[in-house]
């Protein structure tokens, strides 16, 4: 009887360790997925409204920083190179940059993307994420 007891209570303690288990891994595939859906929300590569031609250019201005990136908007914002929705993403990685030097150029950018961006497009998941920081 005593052998069957001691039975029970390691075969109740590997369950339990087995769950807790289970429940982690449950726990970190979901923190994955999350992770991996805002990685693909703030990369804007795959968006359409740049040149190939101009790919570039805008990772050297990206390396640049907060500066290359306004140089890089003053000199092709509005061209036929460079349109919606990949202009508002760039656009809101300028004013994530700013939020440091200047909030209130970055609120005003920010403001102006979100303004002129249709409801069902590419770029309103991530206006959403940011929203909080820039109201």
């Amino acid at each position: 009887m005593k052998q069957f007891i001691w039975l029970l209570i390691i075969g109740g303690v590997l369950l339990g360790v087995f769950r807790l288990w289970e429940f982690y891994d449950q726990q970190q595939q979901t923190k994955d997925l999350k992770e991996k859906e805002i990685r693909q929300i703030t990369d804007g590569s795959n968006l359409q409204g740049m040149s190939q031609a101009l790919e570039g250019t805008y990772r050297t201005a990206q390396s640049k920083g907060v500066l290359g990136l306004r140089d890089f908007l003053r000199d092709y914002k509005g061209t036929e190179h460079l349109l919606d929705p990949r202009m508002g993403h760039i656009e809101l990685d300028y004013a994530v940059l700013m939020m440091s030097k200047d909030p209130a150029v970055a609120r005003r950018v920010f403001t102006e993307v979100k303004d002129r961006t249709p409801p069902h497009s590419p770029l309103q998941q991530r206006l959403k994420l940011m929203e909080r920081t820039f109201n």
